[in-house]
């Protein structure tokens, strides 16, 4: 399991080898009397399973309950979501964690702390977009926009799986060639294809969670998608990445679903 902790993150994106229960365990064993612990959580995928519409994802009581446990450890507890900084509140806000929304465009330090923008976020570039995210949702019966504060994200979860996995490669594509002088990045995720400011990313809360401490906080970050990747290459040498699902990552290690994950985390507190 030291490969985990020290070096885990690849340059190179290829499938990870999936982590079996004893090295599940062994991980929680190691990381539990790790003095100074960061954990960077991603929620959908990774904490909770997907949902037909995301405001069906709300956490359950198990996830509640495990969290608030994990509060009461002294590792940091950062969950670093895509959603809008709104849902994450009213999901999350009354528990002492980080809560980083819209990719780390939104950030909120322990409960009831204030949000926090970052500087240089553009969205001259959000009507544009718009129009074209209207005009394939139009086309893609099932699909919807959802406006988050700076970003759009398009779901076709509920669409027919040939079509809508077709419009999304479309969409991709207009998307880049009406976008391609302006300063916003286009993500492809689990059924849903964003567009988000460009220097905006999950790796600047692993920046952040580093900046001025002396000694360096040993970060293990857990996620499921492209966005997530972001944190996995932004991590110091002495960091862990766990890619949770199937897939290409630069992730050293995979967990299979969202369930494995919420074991890992149960076993830092059992």
């Amino acid at each position: 399991m030291t490969a985990l902790i020290a070096g885990s993150t690849s340059s190179a994106r290829g499938q990870p080898p999936a982590m079996t229960v004893a090295e599940i365990r062994a991980l929680a064993a190691r990381l539990r009397d790790e003095p100074r612990l960061a954990l960077l959580l991603d929620y959908d995928g990774t904490l909770a399973p997907f949902a037909p519409a995301p405001e069906l994802a709300r956490p359950d009581p198990a996830l509640l309950s495990l969290l608030d446990t994990l509060t009461r450890t002294p590792h940091a507890i950062h969950i670093v979501s895509g959603r809008p900084r709104e849902t994450v509140d009213l999901w999350l806000g009354h528990l002492p964690i980080d809560i980083w929304a819209e990719h780390g465009l939104w950030h909120r330090n322990g409960a009831g702390g204030a949000w926090t923008v970052a500087d240089g976020a553009a969205a001259d570039w959000m009507p544009a977009a718009s129009e074209i995210l209207a005009e394939f949702t139009a086309r893609t019966p099932g699909s919807f926009v959802e406006q988050k504060s700076r970003s759009l994200a398009w779901h076709y979860r509920m669409s027919d799986p040939e079509l809508g996995s077709n419009h999304a490669s479309q969409l991709r594509l207009a998307l880049s060639a009406a976008l391609h002088d302006e300063p916003a990045d286009i993500l492809v995720g689990h059924k849903v294809v964003e567009v988000r400011p460009r220097g905006i990313d999950k790796g600047r809360v692993v920046r952040h969670v580093l900046a001025g401490q002396v000694p360096p906080p040993l970060i293990v970050a857990i996620g499921d998608d492209q966005t997530d990747e972001d944190m996995f290459t932004a991590l110091p040498t002495s960091g862990g990445s766990v890619r949770v699902g199937s897939g290409p990552s630069r992730a050293s290690h995979r967990l299979a679903d969202w369930r494995e994950a919420r074991s890992l985390l149960g076993a830092l507190v059992d």
